[in-house]
């Protein structure tokens, strides 16, 4: 009886565990760029996307003061059409760069 009392509990513990687990976002961090280049692009992955009806996001950025001029490029990202802003924090929150859309994202739509 305690072996399947543990079992359930543990199955109830995934089963909740993946229902409630949060999409993950993630830049890679081994991203290498060559001096003479114009264009850095740092690409975002999102885990599990369409599984979730996503309004909209915020990233914010911090980098080395070489970088003089970032610049947001949309293009062939979920984002393309939207209304992304970008600007400078001017909160105590961090990041150099900050990236957002409130509303109107909704990953799940496909085309």
């Amino acid at each position: 009886m305690k072996n399947i009392t543990t079992s359930i509990f543990i199955l109830l513990f995934i089963v909740v565990n993946t229902t409630f687990a949060a999409p993950v976002v993630s830049i890679p961090t081994d991203l290498t760029v060559e001096e003479s280049d114009n264009t850095i692009d740092i690409p975002v992955y999102i885990s599990d996307v369409s599984s979730y009806d996503i309004a909209g996001f915020i990233l914010r950025l911090d980098y080395s003061d070489e970088l003089s001029n970032p610049q947001l490029i949309t293009d062939d990202t979920l984002s393309q059409g939207k209304d992304v802003k970008s600007g400078t924090p001017t909160d105590s929150f961090g990041g150099k760069l900050a990236i957002g859309l409130l509303a109107g994202f909704h990953p799940k739509v496909t085309v």
